[in-house]
């Protein structure tokens, strides 16, 4: 197998669906969509050895100089290069989340239409659903539609609270307003969320950042109380 042919192979494989993945990886990586062959090759052997022989077979183990392969699909190339031509200036840096939105935009939609999916079934609408999260219409439907949006991590961690409090209205007549928000330190930098009602609690997410329950506590003007590993506890109000 010549060289031409393996990065042709490679090319072909890396679009499709069965390896994005790898393909979100490598970019994450080596920070660029335009990537020398043998690196590529390389970093496979270490991290996708299995994978790299299902691609190219023995083939791989040919050297191919100054070769490159681009990350970017045909479509999503055109739409880097359209990007370029309106705006000539375009920083390195913002050039590079071009890259990375066009490379994670297929995994962003999916993921904004299960949120839209969710929301429907429970006959909340767009504008009902943003106020309830403390965000823009736009904001929410741009998170829905697989755009970027800052902070989507934690859209994400207060929309699925917003969720799991509808479901919990669905089959409990008690009073479910949130009174406050615990984060318990799990380990280092890692809490337990733990949302707080008249005669219940409940917990909702393991493994979050702190800044996650701070948002969420402001979203919904609620104390927060922060438990360290220690034992210790510190009460914060940050809605005001």
């Amino acid at each position: 197998m010549t060289n031409t042919e393996i990065l042709t192979k490679f090319t072909q494989a890396i679009q499709s669906e069965d390896y994005l993945h790898i393909k979100q990886e490598l970019f994450e990586e080596f920070d660029s969509y335009l990537i020398n062959f043998d690196d590529v090759l390389q970093w496979m052997y270490e991290y996708y050895k299995e994978e790299l022989f299902v691609i190219c077979g023995e083939g791989c183990y040919l050297k191919n100089g100054e070769v490159y392969l681009n990350l970017l699909s045909e479509d999503e190339q055109e739409e880097f290069e359209r990007s370029l031509n309106l705006y000539p200036d375009m920083k390195d840096s913002q050039k590079r989340n071009l890259v990375y939105a066009l490379i994670n935009r297929k995994d962003w939609y999916q993921l904004g239409q299960t949120y839209k999916k969710k929301r429907e079934n429970n006959d909340i609408s767009l504008t009902q659903m943003a106020r309830t999260l403390g965000t823009s219409p736009s904001r929410l439907k741009n998170f829905e539609e697989g755009k970027p949006v800052l902070m989507s991590s934690h859209l994400q961690a207060v929309y699925d609270l917003a969720l799991e409090v509808q479901k919990l209205r669905s089959y409990d007549n008690s009073d479910l307003t949130i009174k406050s928000i615990g984060a318990i330190e799990t380990s280092r930098d890692k809490y337990s969320i733990l949302l707080s009602f008249d005669n219940k609690s409940i917990v909702l997410n393991e493994n979050e950042k702190l800044a996650t329950a701070m948002e969420l506590a402001n979203n919904f003007k609620v104390p927060l109380t922060v438990e360290m590993e220690n034992g210790n506890k510190i009460g914060l109000d940050i809605a005001n």
